[in-house]
């Protein structure tokens, strides 16, 4: 995993704006919070379903990097292994996205929205980012 994620999950977890867990993670993305989850490669195929299933429903991005549920569960600063990230705050998500989209070991399916490092850049070049919706 690189180091620029496990920051940024690190300190979206400090904020209060990470939810960790598949059913808490679906909670989260049905009361429209989640801006951005992230699902751990050996996720069963089930997990991965109903988390896909669930962000596509609701127009969420869904990123699958090459990252391992137990590095996941360590980059939240937890020994269990979490198969889910949910990031709930916009200016937080741009910051993980970021680490995504700059991740090497990202996999060739990762859903990523075209554009969306291009969009981020903008939006982090201007005077303001815009607020949360």
């Amino acid at each position: 995993m690189n180091s620029r994620l496990e920051f940024a999950l690190g300190l979206a977890k400090k904020a209060g704006a990470v939810r960790c867990g598949t059913e808490s993670v679906r909670e989260e993305i049905r009361s429209s919070k989640s801006k951005l989850v992230i699902l751990a490669e050996d996720a069963s195929a089930n997990t991965k379903k109903r988390v896909a299933d669930c962000c596509a429903h609701y127009g969420v991005r869904l990123y699958t990097p090459k990252i391992t549920s137990e590095a996941l569960g360590h980059a939240v600063g937890s020994r269990a292994l979490i198969a889910a990230v949910s990031v709930a705050r916009h200016h937080i998500a741009v910051l993980v996205e970021g680490a995504l989209n700059g991740a090497a070991d990202q996999s060739p399916d990762t859903k990523v929205p075209e554009g969306s490092a291009a969009k981020a850049k903008e939006k982090t070049e201007g005077s303001e980012l815009p607020e949360e919706s």
